[in-house]
């Protein structure tokens, strides 16, 4: 990690830092990948370096949970570009919709203790902000719904 953490420190100081997406596959150490990835903001891109979506063996309840815990202490997680996905099979639908159930309950578990302090458009928003909007900014595929 020490050795990412200075190769996007390099680009950084040389004004090549592309927007990145960081999947760590070492659930233990998903906390530290947060830190990395929040240290790197650039005022012109939101949340240019990232915490990307559990990956591999961390694609389950708990490695989702964990991940939301983790950005969410540091970066606001309506930011993220949720669930990526490099397949286009059948087989990765349970995962995306598995993430978008993990993120609602999340946020509703927020709203519960009484953490989350918008109202319900706002937590809309920030839903189709993680399931949809973010990545199609991020990538600039320029998708309209």
């Amino acid at each position: 990690m020490t050795s990412v953490g200075e190769l996007l420190n390099r680009l950084t100081e040389i004004g090549e830092l592309p927007k990145t997406l960081l999947y760590p596959l070492d659930g233990t150490k998903i906390e530290a990948w947060a830190v990395l990835a929040a240290g790197f903001c650039d005022s012109g891109v939101r949340a240019k370096v990232q915490l990307a979506a559990p990956w591999w063996f961390n694609d389950q309840v708990y490695g989702i949970q964990r991940q939301f815990e983790a950005c969410a202490n540091l970066y606001p997680i309506s930011l993220s570009v949720g669930m990526l996905t490099d397949s286009r099979s059948f087989i990765s639908y349970p995962r995306h919709e598995l993430y978008r159930r993990m993120l609602c309950n999340y946020l509703g578990a927020l709203v519960e203790r009484g953490e989350y302090f918008s109202g319900e458009e706002e937590l809309k928003e920030t839903i189709e902000n993680v399931c949809f909007n973010n990545v199609n900014e991020f990538f600039g595929f320029g998708v309209e719904r």
